[in-house]
């Protein structure tokens, strides 16, 4: 029997990368397809912000080869907030839901991005789909102007 508080299980979404290498298998035990030099991971993680009894769900945005090394302590990381009411995604903002792993409609806040300790995050919640992490880069590109979004 799991013990996972959530009842459905999602794979991680590796992306191939010519730097990428196979770290996240060799730290975390993450399956890596074979001979792919995989070079990110989108994952939905909680961290206990703005306290310990309130975590929310955060995207993790940093590059794995920076998130797995032992040099950096911190990742950069979008929060995430429930979807409440009638309330409708504001230009900065992303839905994701269940089939992103998460437990009803959820807002990525892409106009914010947090730098958090990697010792804080707690349970997996889940791994945003291609189809989400392609709208979170353009949210991301509109909201801080980036040339070509």
């Amino acid at each position: 029997m799991s013990t996972s508080p959530y009842p459905l299980k999602f794979r991680p979404r590796f992306v191939e990368k010519i730097w990428g290498g196979r770290k996240l298998q060799t730290i975390l035990s993450k399956q890596l397809p074979e001979h792919k030099q995989i070079g990110e991971s989108w994952e939905i993680y909680d961290f206990p912000y703005p306290s310990a009894g309130q975590p929310h769900p955060f995207v993790i945005l940093s590059p794995t080869v920076l998130a797995e090394s032992v040099q950096y302590d911190q990742v950069n990381a979008l929060m995430c907030v429930s979807l409440r009411g009638k309330n409708q995604p504001k230009l900065r903002d992303v839905r994701l839901n269940g089939s992103d792993g998460l437990d009803g409609p959820t807002l990525v806040r892409c106009h914010f991005i947090f730098t958090l300790p990697k010792a804080g995050f707690g349970s997996r919640r889940g791994v945003a789909t291609v189809v989400r992490r392609r709208e979170i880069a353009r949210t991301l590109g509109r909201c801080f102007e980036f040339a070509g979004f």
